[in-house]
């Protein structure tokens, strides 16, 4: 009796416990149902596929000068003369440039103009001003008014267009075609409407064909007859330099192991490109530098060049490593940078030749650049120097037209 009173108070209860005991096995063998064991001898999964190795990044790019060049073409139109033009009326010359090989479509583009004189013609023989046509980049002069046979006009005026190279990486070889046209209009045209009868079609057309070479240096008098229909003359001088243009960078990809004979070569043919170019302008600036020396002796007048001829040294030209003794436009080079030139760049006598092809060839891409830099500062310099000069003082263009049309 006390005991069963002790159970009660603890709260003893067998069934409860073989209950308890009794769901604590099921739970066991439920959790065991539903983990099963692995067998010791069961098949191995298979393997994961692998995944592909990562594409390789693409080469790193580097920024690589190139050097640009443009042709400058300087047209003096002095005077036009009238032999025997059918008509009297308003006349006008209009000017357009452009490579003769048609894949290059870039035109010549007018850069400046300069009325280095005023016309001697009288307020009612001319009309407005000369005019820049940015549509086809064409240049035309002031209207003027032919009332007479064998009347002069005196134009005096120049104008310069400048020729990209373009698709030409190096020197071109097309030719260049420069355009003349005789415009017309009736007499009684005014105003807004003698412009458009002037623009509505050529009355005769002249061209003149620059060959490649000329393009490195042209000094010439370039009389523009158009046809029996159209008996005029037009005295032309046309002057043409290669001027130094800019800098622009190339994006060039660093050579990878499988292709790094395709990538320095390609570095080589652009190197060989500059080095061309940078030759051409050595000889743009001796062609340029002769003819102002001519010139002053054609006309019996000073050009002062002294601040110039005082700096000309050619050995500038080369690099620190072919550096040696310079004597007027030839380098004597020492025997340790000789070994760097190719046997066709030196003289009998041993003297290396700084024109040549292979002595460029031969300079780094710094020196290169910095030839570039020298050459262009000096054909600057020259370049504004006779056009300057020769459109200064009064009758010295015609001395110099028929100096050129003498030689």
């Amino acid at each position: 009796m006390l005991l069963r009173r002790l159970r009660w108070i603890i709260g003893f209860n067998p069934h409860k416990i073989s209950s308890s005991s009794s769901s604590t096995s099921s739970s066991s063998s439920s959790s065991s149902s539903n983990h099963p064991k692995r067998l010791s001898n069961a098949a191995k999964p298979p393997p994961l596929p692998q995944r592909p190795p990562p594409l390789p990044l693409p080469s790193p790019k580097r920024k690589q000068p190139m050097l640009d060049a443009v042709h400058e073409v300087a047209i003096y139109i002095h005077r036009f003369h009238n032999l025997d033009l059918f008509q009297q009326g308003w006349y006008q010359i209009k000017i357009t440039m452009r490579w003769e090989d048609s894949d290059n479509t870039s035109p010549g583009t007018p850069a400046r103009v300069v009325q280095y004189q005023a016309p001697d013609v009288g307020p009612d023989d001319v009309y407005g001003v000369w005019r820049i046509d940015d549509t086809d980049h064409s240049f035309s002069t002031q209207p003027f008014r032919i009332r007479y046979a064998r009347q002069d006009v005196l134009l005096s005026v120049m104008i310069a267009f400048n020729l990209s190279l373009g698709k030409y990486e190096g020197l071109p070889t097309s030719a260049v075609i420069l355009k003349f046209e005789l415009m017309y209009a009736p007499v009684f045209e005014k105003g807004s409407g003698l412009q458009a009868s002037l623009d509505a079609c050529p009355a005769a057309v002249h061209e003149f064909r620059i060959p490649p070479k000329a393009l490195l240096g042209l000094h010439s008098y370039c009389p523009v007859h158009f046809d029996a229909f159209h008996a005029a003359l037009v005295d032309i001088t046309v002057h043409v330099s290669l001027l130094k243009g800019g800098i622009h960078t190339a994006s060039a990809k660093v050579p990878s192991d499988s292709s790094a004979v395709e990538e320095v070569s390609g570095e080589n043919s652009d190197k060989s490109k500059q080095a061309m170019l940078v030759r051409a302008l050595l000889t743009s600036r001796d062609i340029l530098f002769e003819e102002l020396q001519n010139l002053s002796k054609a006309i019996n007048q000073m050009i002062d060049l002294t601040e110039f001829t005082s700096k000309l040294d050619d050995s500038r030209l080369l690099g620190s490593s072919l550096r040696g003794v310079v004597e007027t436009s030839q380098a004597l080079v020492s025997p340790e940078a000789s070994s760097k030139l190719q046997m066709g760049s030196e003289k009998p006598n041993g003297i290396a030749d700084i024109r040549s092809n292979e002595f460029f060839h031969s300079l780094s891409k710094d020196e290169l650049l910095n030839s570039f830099h020298l050459l262009g500062s000096q054909l600057l310099y020259l370049w504004n120097t006779f056009l300057k000069f020769h459109r200064v003082g009064d009758g010295i263009a015609y001395v110099v037209k028929a100096t050129m049309h003498q030689t």
